[in-house]
């Protein structure tokens, strides 16, 4: 069982280039990357995308790849053209006003389009080349992660399920007594309508008969061990299960809410809401399971 949250970073060295791979995870009910790479390069973002959907089946990973040269500063280059007119428009204002001054470097060095940022677009192969063990180190730590409050969220969901089944063996000890309780009130029911006159056996049975089956619930609790079953079974399971251990909630849900309604009960239907609590309680730890 994985988490949707988690977070990691990593820091290498490639090819004198300094890359930061910095992954974070939010809960989300689908699959959504958002991908954050410097704009030279860019062509490597479909890559990005691949390898996180590789690792990552649910969830909203925002993903921040940074590079920077060795030293950490991409000196400008000087645009030499852009002097050179600089220069001339200079000369000109000097002849035109009359004025002994010279042109300061100081002065050009600030004028728009002097200098030019030196920056190198990558191509795919080559940007991938530089990105892709960094990208992998980080995904292994965040799978980590992820996995690591996985583990913890499901010991959470568990003790939940174990609160649940506690209830329904109560509840499976208190039902034969309810029946019995059912037949005893027809009984009684009848023997007031026809005030003491004789009732064949099988009319009595036969009316006590509909009744219990009409608030039985031995069908529902035993869908409901069932569903218990398959939940136990699939938190076991390394894949995405989010969505499938919810659909068994929402299963477990209808049973409970069907046990609740046919109960007559006051025990049964104290038990019925500890098992709604418990559920909710489950479905709430679930949004972060992957």
């Amino acid at each position: 069982m994985k988490s949707m949250t988690g977070y990691a970073c990593v820091e290498k060295t490639v090819k004198n280039n300094a890359v930061s791979v910095e992954i974070k995870g939010y809960n989300n009910r689908f699959l959504e990357t958002i991908v954050y790479l410097p704009p030279t390069m860019n062509a490597v973002e479909s890559r990005v995308r691949k390898a996180i959907a590789e690792k990552c089946g649910r969830g909203k990973i925002e993903v921040y790849i940074r590079l920077k040269g060795r030293s950490g500063v991409r000196l400008p280059s000087v645009n030499r053209d852009a002097v050179k007119a600089y220069m001339t428009l200079f000369e000109t204002l000097v002849e035109m006003t009359g004025s002994d001054e010279k042109a300061a470097v100081r002065d050009l060095i600030t004028a728009e389009g002097i200098l030019e940022e030196n920056t190198e677009v990558f191509t795919d192969a080559k940007a991938w080349e530089i990105i892709r063990e960094p990208l992998q180190s980080a995904l292994m730590l965040f799978d980590m992660e992820r996995k690591r409050e996985g583990k913890n969220t499901q010991k959470n969901i568990l003790a939940f399920l174990a609160d649940l089944e506690q209830s329904e063996r109560r509840i499976k000890e208190i039902a034969p007594k309810e029946e019995t309780q059912l037949k005893t009130m027809v009984q009684k029911k009848f023997a007031e309508i026809t005030g003491g006159l004789a009732i064949g056996d099988n009319r009595l049975l036969g009316e006590a008969a509909l009744l219990v089956m009409k608030y039985t619930i031995s069908e529902e609790l035993a869908r409901l061990e069932s569903h218990f079953a398959e939940f136990w079974a699939d938190t076991k399971s390394t894949e995405s299960l989010g969505k499938k251990l919810d659909f068994y909630c929402q299963e477990m849900g209808r049973e409970v809410n069907t046990i609740g309604a046919k109960s007559q009960s006051v025990e049964i239907v104290r038990e019925v809401v500890s098992m709604k609590e418990s559920l909710e309680n489950i479905r709430e730890q679930l949004r972060n399971v992957e």
